[in-house]
């Protein structure tokens, strides 16, 4: 999703799908990306965010073309 919209990111589709999902409960998706970041720096990130009280129910990670470079 780097260099897009916010409405054509992974986070927003995954948004919309969970918002149409008959009978499901409310669930709010965070797009919490930095252009550049690798794996380690992700897992940084979330125990910084986890330090400060975030504490949400599911944490996905989705990376990759970073971990090469």
């Amino acid at each position: 999703g780097y260099g897009v919209r916010d409405d054509d990111t992974i986070a927003s589709f995954m948004q919309a799908a969970f918002d149409a999902a008959p009978g499901a409960r409310p669930v709010a998706v965070y797009n919490l990306a930095r252009g550049g970041f690798y794996s380690t720096q992700d897992r940084l990130l979330f125990d910084q965010l986890l330090t400060i009280g975030l504490r949400p129910d599911l944490a996905i990670f989705i990376d990759g073309l970073n971990e090469f470079t």
